[in-house]
């Protein structure tokens, strides 16, 4: 998949003189679509190669997250579910039939003025940031991560643990009732959406591949959190 993008961009940027083979049977499958360069043309290709590889990351690990997940999905039918996620299952199918009305709602404009493009993208659109890209994915500090949207505190700093999926994650929330677990059918996939109890701000998604003895992963948009550090006096 890099080749096929780096070959597209260099058919694009580079001319002819520097290479790039304009013969038909050149571009067959299985043959390199370039003729042999020059070194200071050679510099300049590499020089591209780096950068479209470096593009292409978040990308990739976007789709090894997606196939992480049909994984999952297919490791649940050999592998039962916690008590603690089985709960949340309930919960979800409750919520499906009988929806909790948020207490506090705001004006979409006021939101969209006081919000960053990607935290009103994530919270009220029920989009996902890029993996490895959020502020929080790599956060040590003690202290509170709270909604973006209303402030409700949502997870302690010590509930948060490296679950290598690119996103913050975190065991546990800091009470029960601070969450909204709901089902999600969207991208043809079974999961769990988790949003903000207050304002009903899309958070992530909760999963059963998290630490012993409960399995729980709440998986976290960066961008639907803030973070409130602990300080002493």
């Amino acid at each position: 998949m890099e080749l096929v993008n780096i070959v597209s961009v260099c058919i694009i940027n580079l001319p002819y003189p520097l290479g790039i083979s304009s013969r038909k049977k050149d571009f067959l499958p299985g043959k390199t679509p370039f003729l042999p360069l020059e070194q200071k043309t050679r510099s300049n290709w590499i020089h591209l190669i780096v950068v479209i590889k470096k593009s292409s990351r978040s990308q990739k690990a976007e789709q090894m997250n997606i196939l992480r997940l049909v994984q999952l999905e297919k490791e649940k039918k050999n592998k039962p579910s916690s008590p603690e996620f089985k709960k949340l299952e309930e919960e979800a199918a409750a919520c499906a039939k009988e929806p909790s009305p948020c207490p506090i709602k705001y004006d979409g404009e006021d939101l969209k003025c006081r919000l960053s493009p990607v935290e009103y993208y994530v919270t009220q659109q029920k989009g996902t940031e890029r993996a490895y890209s959020g502020k929080f994915l790599h956060q040590k500090g003690e202290g509170m991560y709270t909604c973006v949207v209303c402030g409700n505190d949502l997870f302690r700093s010590d509930q948060k643990f490296e679950s290598g999926c690119g996103w913050p994650a975190f065991s546990d929330v800091i009470a029960h009732g601070k969450v909204t677990v709901k089902r999600d059918t969207s991208h043809a996939m079974q999961r769990i959406e988790v949003t903000c109890t207050q304002c009903g701000a899309h958070l992530g998604h909760v999963f059963d591949d998290g630490p012993k003895p409960a399995r729980i992963r709440y998986c976290v948009n960066s961008a639907a959190l803030d973070f409130k550090k602990h300080t002493t006096v």
